[in-house]
């Protein structure tokens, strides 16, 4: 998910594992969570150890983000949708 996150993005892995808190950045973060969540049986503690030493309360913060940016953004919410079918083609779960 971090992969084709950073390369849809483009931005540097680095960056969405580290502490950088510039906007496109931490966009391109939390969407890694929201997916993580959403596509894969990881736990909410998990998924954040796996994306920087984050707590389980940022990843919940995350997804709660992303799901009203796509409830409020119809262009935002049709990206969201092609990466989890693009992703679910890698059968991630």
């Amino acid at each position: 998910i971090i992969t084709y996150v950073v390369n849809r993005q483009e931005i540097k892995k680095r960056l969405i594992l580290g502490k950088v808190r510039r906007q496109e950045v931490a966009l391109a973060r939390h969407i890694v969570m929201f997916l993580a969540r959403d596509l894969t049986d990881m736990s909410l503690k998990n998924i954040g150890l796996s994306i920087g030493k984050r707590d389980h309360s940022t990843v919940i913060h995350a997804y709660k983000i992303i799901e009203d940016k796509m409830k409020n953004i119809s262009s935002f919410n049709k990206l969201i949708k092609e990466y989890k079918k693009d992703l679910k083609k890698y059968s991630i779960s």
